[in-house]
């Protein structure tokens, strides 16, 4: 009976820590994203767009330090669709 209760645990444990890899990945990329739409002009050009994005972000990593890895991925979505909206426009609009 203790084994299973130890395998469980590890079981547990390895879903935890590839959860909150995915979700620390999937934080960076957006970060790379809004870093590159920063160095477009996006602040300027697309500055609602921008700081959506960041809010979201901030919002989003917020609730992955809480433990809430869903909620944390749905800000995320979020955060990564302002960024890609904020380089489009920041890049559209140099000619």
């Amino acid at each position: 009976m203790r084994r299973a209760w130890v395998v469980l645990c590890v079981v547990v444990l390895i879903a935890g820590l590839a959860g909150g890899c995915a979700t620390k990945n999937a934080l960076e990329s957006t970060r790379m994203s809004l870093d590159k739409a920063k160095a477009a002009g996006a602040e300027k050009k697309a500055a609602y767009e921008y700081y959506m994005g960041e809010a979201y972000l901030g919002k989003a990593v917020y609730q992955a330090e809480q433990g809430d890895t869903k909620q944390a991925g749905i800000f995320n979505k979020q955060a990564a669709d302002y960024s890609a909206k904020a380089l489009e426009m920041s890049k559209g609009g140099a000619k």
